[in-house]
């Protein structure tokens, strides 16, 4: 037998099994036809359930491209588009409805009891299909967890890959210096002046980072509102970009700035902004366009001197997965003579710019 003759007999005995209606059947013969062998070999050596879910998460692969309007679906390209509704219960489905969370993110944020919303990818849980998701809004990837925790960022869309492999590149300075490498170098040396600086209030700090973005490092104009959000509800800037299609809107960077001692977690009031943005979870569930793209966004938290870059998506409605890019990089040494900081921002700042797309609203 042939791999696509096998490929479909899988297919067809997997959405037997879980009765999986035509859509999914479709989306599937997709995903075997851009999957690798490895891919293969591993789904069809798995057990029945557990190829469910890795069909599943081959579909998402599949189907993720890019962030906002550059992904799949601002290209209008062949997805797989789940129909809103409650599953039945039973192992592995509850994460397939919204989540009440009813906080304000600067509430939710510096809520003791946030937690209760964040999936615990314990072994007890991992062994009992998951019983703690039917509250779990926030599932940051880990790799031993239970889909969907289990999936990683570069998987939901390939241009968090770029921020990823300049992490993990050796600090060097660039091989070599044109124009961009030199304007670069003067962004990363401006960034580190503004983290230096004692500044008196966070909204200084604020103000100067949003002027150095759009400014030194070109690459769009944070602002302060949304169209879905009040300014008490909106981050502390966003970027935005609109499908040339349909006109949907999607978030493609999230800041939120800290003093040194700010209060409450700012991932977390990050990871609130981005639900509210989509309308906690009712874009997700009235339009199609939103509901085949996992909507990948980029989180840049600006904690007094020190910056990170994280990963935010959306798994169903306003259940929301999310991974760190970067570390946390201090800004407050703009006089060390070691410059193993600033080769590392430039390379990591120009993988920043090319994860962003070129348009912006």
């Amino acid at each position: 037998m042939d791999q696509e003759a096998q490929d479909a007999k899988l297919i067809i005995h997997l959405s037997e099994a879980f009765k999986k209606d035509e859509v999914w059947q479709l989306a599937a013969a997709e995903a075997f036809s851009k999957a690798t062998n490895l891919e293969r070999v591993l789904i069809r050596d798995s057990t029945e359930a557990k190829q469910l879910k890795l069909v599943d998460v081959l579909i998402r692969k599949t189907s993720a491209a890019g962030l906002g309007a550059g992904s799949t679906a601002g290209a209008g390209g062949s997805t797989f588009v789940p129909e809103p509704q409650r599953a039945a219960a039973g192992p592995g489905v509850s994460v397939l409805t919204a989540v009440a969370v009813g906080k304000s993110p600067s509430e939710f944020g510096a809520y003791s009891k946030w937690h209760q919303f964040a999936f615990a990818p314990t072994s007890a849980e991992r062994d009992a299909a998951m019983p703690s998701s039917s509250k779990a809004a926030f599932f940051g990837f880990r790799p031993r967890a239970s889909p969907p925790a289990v999936v990683p960022p570069q998987l939901v869309s390939p241009a968090y890959t770029h921020i990823l492999d300049a992490v993990a590149a050796p600090a060097a300075p660039p091989a070599s210096w044109g124009p961009a490498e030199t304007q670069l170098y003067g962004t990363v040396r401006r960034l580190l002046a503004l983290g230096s600086d004692l500044h008196p209030s966070e909204k200084e700090l604020h103000m100067g980072f949003l002027k150095w973005h759009s400014e030194d490092l070109l690459v769009g104009q944070l602002t302060l509102g949304s169209s879905t959000s009040t300014l008490s509800t909106a981050p502390d800037g966003i970027l935005t970009s609109r499908c040339p299609t349909g006109g949907e809107s999607f978030a493609v960077v999230l800041l939120k700035c800290k003093s040194d001692v700010g209060a409450g977690e700012p991932l977390v009031q990050a990871l609130r902004h981005y639900q509210i943005y989509y309308g906690d979870g009712t874009r997700w569930a009235e339009r199609a366009t939103y509901r085949c793209d996992p909507m990948p966004a980029l989180v840049l938290l600006l904690e007094g001197p020190r910056l990170s870059i994280h990963a935010a998506w959306t798994i169903y409605q306003n259940r929301v997965g999310y991974a760190p890019l970067t570390p946390s990089y201090y800004l407050a040494n703009e006089a060390v003579s070691d410059n193993s900081n600033v080769w590392k921002l430039m390379a990591v700042l120009s993988a920043y710019k090319k994860a962003v797309p070129m348009k912006h609203q």
